[in-house]
């Protein structure tokens, strides 16, 4: 399965919940130094099949950027 992380019509192939959080995170954007390069460990992640790591990369993100708001 590829999936193009930066494709959002190609997120629906995966668990729901894992779809949710891109969402989430493609919604909530804030730019910060790192994001960029987040984004795209998350989209090797997915690419490689590695939904896992590719979770708990965007919820880093998602908290970064929670934080940014915050500020």
């Amino acid at each position: 399965m590829h999936i193009n992380i930066n494709q959002p019509e190609s997120w629906s192939r995966l668990p729901q919940a894992l779809s949710g959080q891109l969402h989430d995170v493609h919604a909530g954007h804030v730019d910060y130094a790192g994001r960029a390069a987040g984004w795209q460990e998350a989209g090797n992640y997915l690419s490689q099949g590695n939904f896992s790591m590719a979770g708990f990369k965007l919820g880093q993100i998602e908290e970064r950027q929670s934080n940014m708001r915050q500020t």
